[in-house]
């Protein structure tokens, strides 16, 4: 296991989550690379980097420690790649991982749930593992990257992450390992179809929660992905929520005053915080949301049912995208 630590684990598309995964890694004096866009080297470079858990416990470290690059060729000498990049960005990933690090294990970390067959088309299908994080980070300024629930790292149960399991769970804590990781990728998928809405609404996430019409929309949506995952013949997985899922959308409906009892503990978030896609409107990319609420329209038109209330999410964050590129 020291022969692993001394050897190349990298982060490629280090942005919030990748961030504080970084410091979980660095929390253990885990040598760990970072690759992501100029804007995070540029926070990194001025404030270092701080990782915080949900209760406040917190580690930090100064930018003369912090391994991060902008350009791909620093993927050489990776063994482990913890792949967090947007869907938007998945091929030319993958294009420089086949030319700098082709023996790399490769842990897909992308939203949505199809990202995996899609990298194996590009890189050795036996080394390529399916994964999530099923937690939120939201990133405060000044180098602080903040989780923002609670969870856990969940994996593919596949023969390329023996050699790295005692490490993972070193530094990210206990990894949960699914045979079925596709049950698994659609319940984290109902959870992030509030992606969308956060964005929508422009409002931080625990202010959006308070508001019964914004959860209501949300529930509506799980409700469309439930129908087209037990069509699929899937069932739920829990993945760490303190409300079954099956259960959600009828507690996410409950009056504002209900749902305030009912969901504590689902409200005890930073005040500041907000989804990945807002942030990714309000500096004009291209956002997610076609491996999110995108992803239940064609599993619906595939099976021939209809997802109106996702369609209503989909075209609206559509339209925001246009307005804001």
């Amino acid at each position: 296991m020291e022969q692993l630590k001394s050897e190349g684990i990298t982060i490629l598309g280090a942005g919030c989550i990748g961030c504080y995964l970084a410091g979980l890694f660095m929390a253990e004096s885990i040598p760990v690379r970072m690759i992501g866009r100029q804007w995070f080297a540029d926070e990194l470079s001025q404030y270092g980097l701080t990782a915080v858990n949900t209760d406040g416990r917190h580690q930090s470290f100064s930018s003369d420690i912090i391994d991060f690059h902008t350009e791909p060729e620093a993927l050489e000498g990776s063994r482990l790649i913890l792949l967090c990049v947007k869907h938007s960005g998945l091929e030319e990933a993958a294009a420089q991982i086949r030319e700098y690090a082709p023996q790399a294990t490769v842990i897909s970390l992308l939203n949505g749930l199809n990202s995996t067959e899609s990298l194996k088309r590009y890189l050795q299908p036996e080394l390529v593992v399916a994964g999530f994080v099923a937690y939120g980070v939201t990133y405060l300024q000044q180098g602080v990257f903040k989780k923002t629930s609670e969870g856990c790292l969940h994996l593919e149960a596949h023969e390329a992450l023996k050699p790295w399991l005692p490490t993972l769970d070193q530094a990210l804590e206990k990894s949960r390992l699914h045979d079925d990781i596709l049950a698994a990728q659609w319940s984290k998928l109902l959870l992030n179809l509030n992606n969308s809405i956060n964005a929508m609404s422009g409002v931080p996430l625990k202010e959006q929660l308070k508001q019964r019409r914004y959860r209501k929309l949300w529930a509506d949506c799980m409700n469309e992905g439930l129908s087209v995952m037990k069509k699929s013949g899937l069932s739920p997985v829990n993945i760490g929520t303190a409300i079954a899922l099956e259960k959600m959308p009828f507690v996410l409906k409950l009056p504002d005053f209900l749902f305030k009892i009912v969901a504590a503990r689902a409200l005890k978030i930073d005040d500041r915080a907000r989804m990945s896609m807002w942030a990714d409107l309000q500096r004009g990319r291209e956002t997610e949301v076609d491996a999110l609420n995108g992803e239940v329209l064609r599993y619906a038109h595939k099976l021939g049912m209809k997802a109106v209330s996702n369609q209503r999410v989909y075209d609206e964050i559509k339209r925001l995208e246009k307005k804001t590129q």
